[in-house]
């Protein structure tokens, strides 16, 4: 028997009977979170809301705030892109709602010139995402390499490899400071070059050189992690070394 199809019904709703839902991360944001939402609202944020504890509590809100911030995140780009291009714009919070319009995928009836623009600037401030965001360098122990977990650096959901902004740093800036990133099996603990071969000597690594080691699944073909650190890599350093 074919399914009945719901009626559609237009409603009108007391204003006094919509709230807000309850604040999920009772715990407040990671640093990491944190720091990325005080950036973001510096740049187009405060256009939406007047302060920051308002614009940190719509995250707090949200049951995935990595991935409300990862969206953000790249319309500050766009937007930075944009006025780049266009100084006059730095103030204009009409720009940054287009942008927003544009991230949750809206179409236009008539497109503007600025809106095509922005499409644009939208799409290549996408591609950006493992880009380190601006900031202090991050500080690499002395003399020891620091080593990561797979799960440390990369997020995947929706099909997509995003940076985990989950862990206590930013896997971005530890990926741009690194001049040797290598990487391990994980039952082996056999150590393979992934980025920074030239630094590497026949007795091992030389002093002085930021270390990065990730332990990854190498045996499990379904996940390719050894594959997708490559991209990542790639995508950070301009190159992998892995051969």
């Amino acid at each position: 028997m074919a399914k009945k199809k719901r009626r559609s019904e237009i409603r009108n709703v007391p204003l006094e009977d919509i709230k807000q839902g309850p604040i999920r991360q009772k715990k407040g944001l990671t640093p990491v979170l944190e720091g990325l939402a005080r950036a973001i609202f510096a740049t187009v944020g405060h256009f939406v809301y007047p302060t920051f504890e308002q614009w940190e509590l719509g995250f707090m809100r949200d049951m995935h705030p990595w991935r409300e911030i990862s969206i953000w995140e790249n319309i500050a780009r766009t937007f930075d892109l944009y006025v780049a291009e266009h100084p006059e714009a730095a103030n204009s919070g009409e720009i940054v709602g287009t942008i927003v319009s544009i991230s949750t995928g809206q179409v236009f009836e008539k497109e503007t010139g600025t809106d095509k623009e922005l499409r644009k600037l939208f799409a290549e401030a996408a591609k950006k995402q493992w880009a380190a965001p601006p900031g202090e360098p991050f500080e690499f122990p002395e003399n020891q390499a620091l080593v990561l977990q797979y799960e440390d650096i990369v997020d995947q959901w929706n099909g997509a490899i995003c940076p985990n902004l989950r862990r206590a740093a930013d896997p971005r800036r530890i990926l741009a400071a690194a001049d040797i990133i290598l990487g391990m099996a994980s039952k082996s603990e056999e150590c393979f070059c992934i980025y920074g071969r030239d630094h590497l000597e026949d007795g091992g690594i030389p002093e002085g050189f930021k270390t990065l080691v990730v332990r990854l699944d190498t045996e499990n073909q379904k996940a390719q992690e050894l594959e997708k650190m490559c991209f990542i890599v790639e995508k950070v350093k301009g190159r992998h070394d892995y051969q």
